[in-house]
């Protein structure tokens, strides 16, 4: 738990459990300097604990399913080492399974790492708006299992499936994909026709209407001279230059 985190468990508990409030407003008021002392020895108590455990036994201690403190000191104290196991028992439920013989991730959207990997808003947002994909931009979100708890605490939204779509594998990478059938086009535009099909597929099953694509631009066609004009002097030639025209040249002062 960092300062800010540890800031925003502060207000939480004192939130739940008024006495503890009580006697941090007061200590604040009397004695700043041995408040700031006592907060910071509050801090490296909860330094090793996450804010989410934390909470919960916060919210606990103000219902009266733990343990009764004798202070606001051994309130800390008691909600540390109660966090403390609930982290260690978060972290045994996140090891990864043995499946034949293999090790396989117990959530398989996340892999176990808490991210999400999604379509960011704003390539949908352009395509609905223009009918094109210029763009493929991802973003990562806080996945919904246990792993995405952390992530979420730290500001990430949650991942939701049925608002936020994410790429086909074969899609992710385009190393994966045999795309010689193509040899019109490069590598990259195959891969982004691939994930626009993809998009706008994804938006209709929801009811969106995608623009059509605009067409692509014609080539502007070569200028050609016309035949009746190519024998023609120009308007305004340069003639070759006489003795007197060298004469006045000479005399001219530069």
């Amino acid at each position: 738990m960092n300062r800010i985190e540890f800031d925003e468990w502060l207000d939480y508990h004192g939130l739940h459990n008024y006495e503890f409030a009580s006697f941090v407003a007061k200590q604040a008021e009397t004695d700043e300097h041995y408040h700031e002392r006592q907060l910071k020895a509050w801090r490296d108590n909860l330094y090793d604990v996450s804010l989410e455990s934390a909470k919960d036994v916060s919210l606990l201690m103000g219902k009266g399913k733990t343990e009764e403190p004798k202070g606001p000191g051994d309130a800390v104290r008691l909600v540390a080492k109660l966090a403390q196991k609930a982290d260690q028992e978060k972290a045994r439920n996140l090891r990864p399974v043995m499946v034949d013989g293999e090790y396989a991730a117990r959530c398989p959207t996340c892999r176990d790492g808490g991210l999400v990997d999604v379509v960011a808003y704003r390539t949908i947002r352009v395509l609905l708006d223009t009918g094109v994909l210029l763009g493929a931009t991802d973003c990562s979100v806080a996945c919904t299992c246990l792993a995405g708890n952390s992530r979420a605490e730290r500001g990430l939204q949650r991942y939701d499936p049925g608002t936020m779509p994410r790429w086909p594998s074969p899609l992710l990478d385009w190393s994966q994909q045999d795309w010689a059938a193509m040899p019109e086009r490069t590598t990259a535009a195959a891969v982004l026709e691939a994930r626009e099909a993809f998009l706008r597929g994804w938006l209709a099953e929801r009811g969106h209407r995608v623009p059509d694509s605009p067409p692509a631009p014609e080539p502007e066609p070569a200028a050609v001279e016309p035949e009746e004009f190519a024998d023609l002097e120009p308007e305004y030639a340069i003639p070759d230059a006489t003795e007197t025209d060298q004469e006045e040249a000479d005399d001219l002062p530069f």
